[in-house]
């Protein structure tokens, strides 16, 4: 087996580690420069034990986390994604601690994302609201767990594609919603100007960040809401600003689709301004149940395929 260290020169001798202890053969890599640090990219061809038997793999070493403290607790969040097996959440298979300093993940790597698709403008209006089911499903799941986990980065590059299935990664800004403290909200403000566009802000971050409340899980709904609307009309409806500043939407793009409104209508639902006016994962869900069994028989009454 070759390994990590001699593919980079020695840059990467515990991740390497990590790989050897799942069992990775013949691997190949790539690294490159990410908004949290060094990326690299590993392809499991023959993977013999432990969970990531048959998968491909993400390595992900965060340089910006220099400080001790916020490096363990930074692993300790992660312990809680390493622990869950929900089908519309990126798997995570281990942690560490790499050169006795930062921390790094390994994770599923799926390289299509909805940011291609909303590009591409090739999806059926079923897989649309499939994907935003599904994306409401992870968020329900995180939401319920004790205590419970907020994303905080939910925008299209962070939503990746698996055949049908939408899954919901790139977890670098995620928290447990008890542990936002101070620290947070100034680790929070650094990792923002990068990491979270301007154009996926939520009223309840730019509070946060304004030294206001800290955000609860229904942050991410409204994050969602930014999302879906890009992937029906190919528009978000957020103006530039900084992240900081007050948010003002315009209204939401027409939708082509006989389901139009009533998509529109769950849509701003979930961009509601007041967080404790707006409805949770939960309550959403069956709404949106109900509108892909109507997408579905459209799509039959016109005798088209639902999913491309």
């Amino acid at each position: 087996m070759t390994s990590c260290g001699e593919r980079h020169g020695g840059f990467l001798p515990d991740a390497a580690g990590a790989f050897l202890r799942i069992g990775v053969e013949h691997s190949v890599s790539v690294h490159s420069a990410t908004g949290q640090g060094w990326e690299f990219v590993r392809i499991l061809s023959c993977c013999h034990e432990w969970a990531a038997q048959g998968y491909t793999v993400r390595g992900e070493i965060f340089t910006r986390l220099i400080d001790p403290s916020r490096r363990d607790s930074f692993l300790r969040e992660f312990e809680i994604l390493q622990e869950l097996n929900h089908p519309s959440i990126m798997r995570v298979f281990d942690r560490g601690i790499f050169d006795d300093s930062f921390p790094f993940l390994i994770a599923e790597y799926l390289p299509l994302t909805l940011t291609r698709v909303i590009r591409a403008d090739q999806s059926s209006v079923v897989e649309k609201i499939s994907y935003v089911l599904q994306l409401l499903s992870a968020l329900d799941v995180l939401a319920q767990l004790v205590p419970p986990v907020i994303h905080r980065d939910i925008k299209p590059a962070n939503c990746f594609l698996k055949g049908h299935s939408c899954i919901l990664g790139d977890f670098g800004l995620f928290k447990r919603v008890e542990s936002m403290d101070e620290q947070d909200r100034m680790a929070f403000k650094i990792s923002a100007g990068a990491g979270m566009p301007a154009g996926y802000r939520t009223p309840d971050l730019v509070d946060y960040l304004n030294n206001g409340t800290r955000p609860g899980t229904r942050s991410d709904i409204y994050q969602l809401g930014l999302v879906a609307a890009e992937l029906f009309s190919g528009r978000n409806p957020q103006r530039p600003a900084g992240i900081d500043q007050p948010i003002e939407l315009d209204p939401l793009a027409d939708i082509r689709s006989p389901l139009g409104i009533p998509i529109t209508q769950l849509i701003q639902r979930m961009l509601v301004t007041d967080p404790g006016q707006r409805e949770s994962a939960a309550k959403l869900q069956p709404a949106w149940q109900n509108l892909l069994w109507s997408a579905v028989k459209l799509a039959r009454s016109r005798k088209l395929q639902p999913f491309s």
